[in-house]
């Protein structure tokens, strides 16, 4: 295992830290703090969750947006018929015009 020269200069420190930190010097964390620290994260991932759920809930605005520019399209495909139809017309006037 190939160590960096970060972690070869940075060990000594981490190990002389450990090593002057007593395991019972910790002092015993109060209800509320240890409540927090256990529960704040949940409670914050399961607030970001009901808030992109809020946002996805309100996407039956965007659902009538859509279908509103579906009904557009819908009236415009019978004219992009005609148009097409007419382009056709042309390329073959043209074909004929290059064939002559």
């Amino acid at each position: 295992m190939r160590w960096s020269r970060l972690t070869m200069v940075a060990a000594p420190f981490l190990f002389t830290l450990m090593a002057a930190a007593p395991a019972a010097a910790q002092e015993p964390r109060g209800f509320v703090r240890e409540l927090l620290v256990m529960w704040l994260p949940l409670i914050v991932i399961i607030g970001v969750w009901i808030f992109f759920i809020r946002k996805a809930g309100a996407g039956g605005k965007q659902a009538k947006m859509i279908e509103r520019q579906i009904a557009m399209i819908d009236r415009y495909i019978p004219h992009m018929d005609a148009l097409e139809q007419k382009l056709d017309r042309i390329i073959d006037l043209l074909d004929r015009q290059s064939q002559k």
